[in-house]
């Protein structure tokens, strides 16, 4: 079997999460993308995007189907958040309240964010629809999750 490059950003994540709080119950969460997990009894739900380029920016496209699967995360769960995976850069996260300040209720057929930053600084986050007001960094992935539980 081989191992696929979205399986390789997918597994570094979620060891992160665990190796944060090894008492974490992880399941996965039924989508057509195979990208998403439920954390703590269906408490906190997690939607993984990875783009594999080395630098920044980091472009995220969302089709449709991806934006109508984080809107029925977010109705199921109590917390959803957006794993960004920046190749070997980084990984960040926002909840789906930030999103929706970047890719708005009205889905196109594509869309997307994107995340930039300079050598050893925050992410700034921009989106088809807008840019979040204040920048990311990589410490609040796994931290945002892990306060949510």
């Amino acid at each position: 079997m081989s191992i696929s490059s979205a399986s390789e950003h997918y597994g570094i994540a979620l060891y992160k999460l665990l190796e944060a709080d090894k008492g974490l119950h992880l399941s996965s969460f039924p989508t057509q993308s195979k990208n998403s997990y439920s954390v703590g009894k269906d408490l906190v739900g997690l939607y993984m995007k990875y783009s594999s380029k080395n630098s920044s920016p980091w472009t995220f496209s969302f089709s449709r189907q991806h934006q109508e699967e984080l809107r029925i995360m977010s109705e199921m769960h109590t917390h959803t958040f957006l794993i960004l995976i920046c190749g070997k850069d980084g990984i960040t996260c926002i909840s789906y309240k930030e999103l929706k300040m970047v890719l708005d209720e009205f889905y196109e057929e594509s869309e997307w964010i994107k995340l930039s930053r300079l050598s050893g600084q925050s992410y700034t986050l921009k989106g088809h629809d807008g840019a979040l007001n204040h920048k990311l960094s990589t410490t609040n992935y796994p931290r945002d999750i892990l306060a949510a539980l």
